[in-house]
């Protein structure tokens, strides 16, 4: 959250917002995951030549699993809505004056230009 306090004070402030802060664009999932592969795991993977580090290795690829499930369900939700149609109704605008809804018994009307 601090990030994101962070990016809404860069935007008031007029300045650029600094990566991982703009709560618009950044995907809290997909950061989690990120920070995870980047950071964590390899310094986790360091200080086990130290130390028993397997209950934290298995705590941290659990949380792995919850965020990554998360950016699925993110990525699916945006095909929806990309895939989603526009306008009203089941009509498509194919060029002026055609319209596609599913069905061929349709007519242009004469004057649709």
């Amino acid at each position: 959250a601090e990030f994101f306090e962070q990016g809404d004070r860069e935007r008031v402030a007029g300045r650029e917002i600094s990566p991982l802060c703009d709560r618009k664009s950044v995907s809290r999932p997909g950061s989690q995951v990120g920070f995870i592969d980047f950071i964590i795991k390899p310094t986790f993977q360091t200080i086990s030549a130290l130390c028993n580090c397997q209950e934290l290795m298995e705590n941290m690829e659990f949380n792995r699993n919850h965020w990554a499930d998360l950016v699925a369900k993110e990525k699916a939700a945006a095909e929806r809505e990309a895939n989603k149609p526009q306008g009203r109704g089941p009509w498509k605008r194919l060029s002026p004056g055609r319209f596609n809804s599913g069905t061929t018994n349709l007519r242009r009307a004469a004057n649709d230009d």
